[in-house]
């Protein structure tokens, strides 16, 4: 029997991903079950925040409130999911800033992400909001056992919460004073890493709250003080909110040019991605040449306005200057006067 070698075959792409995923796991866990931090000491705020009212308890078991603005044909309607953080704003002792936008509350004090999930599930709006904003759940920072736990509940809570809404965002949770920032990293990047993984927008929140800055909170050091700390959170809340509307606000559409049927039609996808961004370019380049336009207009009737001063002011140098030489001429002919009476 001759000896046959078999070689191996050739290692793809789904090998290296699978290595790389069970290194990132193997990272993740070093990660996760790290000790905390011996030398953290929880802190306390020195804000203070208007009484809580009570709330009925709703089918997560929580209390729950949601408030939903009056419709504005002018303003769209934003719907701002999330815990206790929110429960000023719902209570009216916190008003959101006022624009273009208005903003309903649901709020479920001590929610972590899966009550958040229940409720968003059995939630009746009467109208559908223009973006929903998902207040990361920052009880899981507590309630979960390890990062990894409380990245999956925040997964299961967004898909739900995108099946049941087109146009959802997330905003990081708030920081507190009484959870090592080590940890509150780790969760925050871990949140992070799950609404990228679902192409839901997030933005963040940690680097506005600085731990030294005791006043943003209450004494409890979880709860934010309601004019300073508060204050903060609904700037985030509106600017992520407007941000993301931006974003996501569908151009203007002109009907294609009959000749490009056929490329359309006949495009791959990336084709079509790339007429797109293409088509995005120009509309950017042509807004930004409108504006140039209209600033170069005006620098024009700048330049013309400071012409017609200078020549104003060359009109009047010239009549100085004839007013100068007529005194200077009569003064030559008196002084000839005077030597022809002294001759």
């Amino acid at each position: 029997m001759s000896n046959v070698e078999f070689v191996g075959m050739p290692r793809g792409k789904s090998f290296r991903r699978s290595v790389a995923a069970r290194r990132r796991e193997a990272v993740r866990a070093d990660v996760e079950h790290l000790p905390p931090s011996p030398e953290f000491v929880p802190g306390r705020g020195t804000g203070t925040r208007s009484r809580p009212r009570q709330y009925p308890v709703s089918v997560s078991g929580k209390t729950h409130k949601l408030v939903v603005p009056a419709h504005s044909v002018d303003k769209k309607f934003v719907l701002v999911v999330g815990d206790s953080h929110l429960r000023t704003v719902a209570d009216g002792n916190v008003m959101m800033p006022k624009g273009n936008l208005s903003f309903g509350i649901m709020t479920t004090p001590g929610a972590s992400a899966c009550h958040l999930r229940t409720e968003v599930l059995d939630a009746t709006l009467p109208r559908t909001p223009d973006a929903v904003c998902i207040l990361a759940p920052g009880n899981n920072l507590t309630t979960s056992s390890t990062p990894a736990v409380a990245g999956e509940e925040f997964r299961k809570l967004l898909i739900s919460a995108r099946e049941r809404w087109h146009n959802v965002f997330v905003l990081d949770f708030v920081p507190r004073l009484t959870v090592s920032p080590e940890l509150q990293n780790h969760v925050s990047r871990e949140f992070h890493s799950v609404a990228k993984s679902l192409g839901i927008p997030r933005y963040s929140t940690l680097e506005h709250f600085p731990f030294r800055q005791r006043h943003l909170w209450v004494r409890d050091g979880v709860h934010l003080s309601d004019v300073d700390g508060m204050g903060i959170l609904t700037q985030l809340l509106w600017q992520a909110a407007y941000m993301h509307l931006e974003v996501t606000a569908p151009a203007p559409r002109t009907p294609p040019r009959e000749e490009l049927y056929p490329v359309v039609l006949g495009a791959t996808g990336e084709a079509i991605e790339a007429l797109i961004r293409e088509t995005r370019r120009c509309n950017a380049a042509k807004k930004n040449g409108d504006l140039l336009g209209r600033q170069l207009v005006a620098a024009q009737a700048r330049v013309a306005g400071l012409a017609a001063t200078v020549d104003r002011l060359q009109d009047t140098i010239d009549g100085l200057q004839l007013d100068m030489l007529e005194k200077y001429g009569q003064a030559e002919g008196a002084m000839g006067v005077e030597r022809l009476d002294d001759d």
